[in-house]
């Protein structure tokens, strides 16, 4: 292995190691640690220089493939948590994101990605997957650098934006979407670490915290059918 190979896969040890340590705080009750995983993120899955793939896991490990995101399931009659009791011309359609999320008795919500586990996608490209249509489409991509660059991760944009709104905006659980969707993207981070390297441990959520858990459910989105039919095309295509 030559130097800047060793250099490259040092640092990403590094950053996993980083990652893993802020998602051990947040179990712990410190939530505002998901800022800092954010930019950690960043580095990880979607550097650029020049618009070229500057992303530190694609430098150290090019041959690295990700399981797909599960596309956003549809019904006209609720998802496996929400209900809509509506006529039967009805126009308002659930659209289940690829999130489930857990809430446990201290008050701790843990986002999980859901998956399809038989579809990859190479790492230089997985920050390209689709996490949701709302308020318009957001990429993985857009996620983390708008969390790192402008809420907080490492700089605060008081302008905003539609998706910095989206972000922020608290779910039913209490927890915003953008403290789910890092939180479950920190959790994949951190098995990728151990898939990568065998001495890499990854923090686990204390006993204490595990045996309290109270509700899960998947992150919905409510919309009319008309543009749930336009959401299902932009996935087609």
């Amino acid at each position: 292995m030559d130097d800047r190979k060793k250099y490259l896969k040092k640092n990403t040890r590094e950053v996993l190691e980083n990652i893993n340590t802020s998602l051990e705080a947040v179990y712990l009750g410190k939530k505002h640690m998901y800022r800092s995983i954010s930019s950690q993120l960043r580095i990880l899955f979607c550097d650029q220089n020049r618009r070229k793939n500057n992303s530190l896991l694609y430098l150290a490990f090019p041959n690295l493939c990700v399981s797909k995101l599960r596309p956003m399931n549809r019904s006209k009659y609720g998802s496996e948590n929400i209900r809509i009791y509506q006529p039967q011309n009805g126009n308002a359609v659930i659209m289940e994101m690829p999130f489930r999320i857990t809430v446990y008795g201290s008050g701790l919500t843990v986002g999980h990605l859901i998956s399809d586990k038989s579809t990859f996608t190479p790492v230089e490209k997985f920050a390209d997957e689709v996490i949701t249509y709302y308020p318009r489409p957001l990429t993985v991509r857009e996620v983390i650098k708008t969390i790192a660059d402008k809420g907080g991760g490492a700089h605060v944009d008081a302008k905003g934006s539609p998706e910095l709104r989206l972000l922020f905006q608290k779910t039913v659980t209490n927890a915003t979407y953008g403290e789910i969707f890092i939180i479950a993207l920190a959790r994949l981070a951190v098995g990728i670490g151990a898939f990568l390297f065998e001495d890499f441990v990854p923090c686990n959520i204390p006993n204490d915290v595990y045996q309290t858990l109270t509700h899960e459910a998947i992150l919905p989105l409510i919309t009319a059918e008309e543009w749930a039919d336009g959401l299902l095309d932009k996935y087609k295509t």
